[in-house]
């Protein structure tokens, strides 16, 4: 029963982490169709079309961005992370014997763990806020 207490906060991660990439992929899936749809409107009644300079505006118009959330790098909080849970896990290993020695060591890893897997979602996260610049160009 104590291993599931302790699994809690990962599963939390884990949850947070699949919202997190879902929401973005939704809004790049979302931004996708609009742009799309705005493409067939002007295809299908072409005398209603914006000029150029316009259709170009809208089309590489930025999303909006939530401003009163701060900017998380998880990448870099991911190397902070792997750094403290290899350096917790040393001290453990060398300490051998006693409570701290094992909390040390078990935490390191589990910090370590959590330390790669902010680092993937970084990446991740830096890949699909690329856009889709460059694709499908003519």
């Amino acid at each position: 029963m104590a291993g599931l207490i302790i699994l809690i906060p990962l599963f939390i991660l884990a949850l947070a982490l699949v919202y997190g990439a879902a929401l973005r992929i939704y809004s790049t899936w979302l931004d996708y169709r609009i742009r799309i749809q705005l493409l067939e409107q002007i295809e299908a009644h072409p005398e209603s079309a914006p000029t150029p300079e316009q259709l170009h505006a809208i089309l590489n118009a930025s999303p909006k961005t939530d401003t009163r959330r701060g900017k998380i790098n998880y990448a870099l909080t991911g190397i902070f992370l792997i750094v403290i849970g290899a350096a917790c896990a040393l001290i453990g290993f060398q300490l051998r014997v006693g409570q701290l020695a094992v909390g040390s060591y078990i935490g390191g890893h589990i910090c370590l763990c959590m330390g790669i897997v902010f680092v993937l979602f970084g990446t991740a996260e830096r890949f699909l806020k690329r856009g889709s610049t460059g694709v499908l160009r003519q």
